[in-house]
């Protein structure tokens, strides 16, 4: 989907269509669930009632969860916080035409960052409080590595990147334009910078702070650090 020409009503099909994806696999788990949960009772009373919340009780807490969201594309925290279906689709055009870099399911605009293919995972450039690399592993073999960003809200949100060099290249260079066309962004994880994220939260609503770049920003045209 083009950012540049998004409009309301597109933006919330996109959304309403990712919650209908999700909640369709949540109930064939379910579906699947059901059917070992009875399986298993007729092998043992304790598996089946262990399989039943496992593989049932929590697949259908999920669905009911996701049906929700699904019904309700308009009252999702993403609207809460940066406004109406217009006005998000505002800014999701004018970013759109402003990009700063463009990786793997991750792009950084003037305005804003996210996932290309998850419109929900949108934050302001304004909003970031918190940016940290996370890198996972399985038995010592690396699994996937990227991006932890929390906002003005405490609301965790992370970017994954293809593993090795490459990813990680990306990453760093991804944190300096941040550093550049953001300085208010805290970098690097300690237990005390979660700590001050979480103490510095707001709620959608609230006055947030006044963010200023600095001069050399603007200098000789729109610098980003490039």
């Amino acid at each position: 989907m083009q950012l540049q020409t998004i409009t309301a009503t597109e933006l919330l099909q996109e959304i309403h269509k990712k919650h209908v994806k999700q909640r369709t696999i949540a109930l064939v788990v379910m579906i699947v669930g059901i059917l070992l949960t009875a399986f298993f009772f007729l092998v043992s009373v304790g598996f089946g009632i262990f399989f039943a919340v496992v593989t049932v009780l929590i697949p259908l807490a999920l669905f009911l969860y996701l049906n929700s969201k699904a019904k309700n594309t308009e009252g999702l925290p993403i609207f809460k916080r940066y406004g109406t279906p217009d006005e998000l689709a505002a800014l999701l055009r004018d970013g759109g035409n402003k990009v700063i870099y463009q990786a793997n399911n991750f792009l950084m605009t003037e305005t804003f960052i996210l996932n290309p293919n998850d419109l929900e995972s949108l934050i302001p450039l304004s909003d970031l409080q918190l940016v940290y690399l996370f890198k996972n592993s399985t038995n010592g073999i690396p699994t996937d590595q990227g991006m932890t960003v929390h906002d003005i809200y405490n609301h965790q949100t992370r970017f994954q990147f293809r593993l090795g060099k490459k990813g990680r290249e990306e990453i760093t260079e991804i944190m300096r334009r941040m550093s550049v066309a953001a300085p208010w962004i805290v970098f690097g994880y300690s237990p005390q910078n979660v700590s001050a994220a979480n103490k510095n939260k707001i709620q959608p609503g609230d006055p947030k702070p006044v963010r200023q770049r600095p001069e050399a920003y603007f200098s000789n045209g729109q610098n980003y650090g490039q």
